[in-house]
């Protein structure tokens, strides 16, 4: 990946699902930083420490799968005081932690309301963060049963390649 950025092929290099254990590893050799890290991030799953991480090594994060399990208590109050629905809470979440978002849809009035976002109180950005303390973290991305090893596992680095 750095020779294409050295050719002038990439001007950037990114990852996606690196977590702060194979973040690390990565920083150790690398010669060019990841501009991006691109992971499952949503009410349900924060993923604040990795957020701060990136923050610190100047790595930008992208979330995916934003609306992930659409949590719709306390998303759907904060929503109705803003008269906004669900997605455009959520998303409005994220933006304003100054993570970049992918929200998919196919949809043109769904893409239209995915810009129209709005400034959250302190309050209501602490409420929205802490769901996953309430109720537990979730993952809807997991590829462990597909892959054979856990890529999010932050103690073992997985897979480890023999010498």
């Amino acid at each position: 990946m750095e020779k294409l950025v050295d050719n002038g092929k990439a001007k950037s290099i990114g990852v996606s699902n690196f977590n702060i254990l194979k973040l690390k590893r990565l920083l150790e050799t690398a010669r060019i930083s990841p501009a991006v890290n691109q992971v499952e991030l949503h009410p349900y799953l924060p993923q604040s420490d990795l957020v701060r991480f990136c923050n610190a090594t100047g790595i930008h994060v992208m979330a995916h799968q934003p609306l992930g399990g659409k949590p719709v208590g306390v998303i759907a109050k904060i929503g109705a005081k803003y008269k906004k629905s669900p997605a455009q809470v959520i998303l409005s979440w994220i933006v304003q932690q100054d993570i970049s978002v992918i929200p998919k849809s196919v949809h043109i009035s769904r893409m239209s309301e995915n810009i129209d976002l709005v400034r959250l109180s302190d309050e209501d950005m602490a409420e929205i963060s802490n769901l996953s303390k309430m109720k537990g973290e979730v993952r809807y991305l997991d590829p462990r049963n597909h892959i054979g090893f856990d890529i999010f596992d932050e103690i073992h680095d997985q897979p480890v390649q023999q010498t």
